[in-house]
């Protein structure tokens, strides 16, 4: 049984994102998912906000050195303020800026189940 699928270094782009996070949404052994080191961008997260939002038994996002900017940061942080299990988010080397920081700091606030943030 595959609980987490590792897909760095794959050039995976916006586009095969959602096809992916289909599968993941309705397979209950995806906990986890390792996506840095590809092509996506701020068109991504709201697919991954979405995930957040209907999978309360997810607890690994890792989406680091990527494109995705504070804009994308806003996206992941409002299915972040409706989610209580996620322990690993992972947005290095991206460009979330002050801006997305703010913001999902407050989602976080609401969360206290984060235990790994980089």
């Amino acid at each position: 049984m595959l609980m987490r699928p590792r897909l760095r270094n794959n050039n995976i782009t916006d586009e095969g994102i959602h096809k992916l996070l289909a599968t993941v949404v309705q397979c209950d052994s995806f906990q986890k998912i390792a996506l840095f080191n590809n092509q996506l961008t701020d068109g991504c997260t709201q697919h991954f906000a979405q995930l957040l939002k209907t999978r309360q038994d997810f607890v690994s996002l890792r989406l680091g050195n990527n494109d995705i900017t504070g804009e994308g940061a806003k996206q992941l942080a409002e299915g972040l303020k409706l989610h209580r299990s996620l322990k690993y988010l992972g947005l290095w080397g991206n460009r979330v800026g002050d801006e997305g920081a703010v913001a999902l700091a407050g989602a976080l606030q609401s969360s206290s189940s984060l235990v790994w943030l980089r």
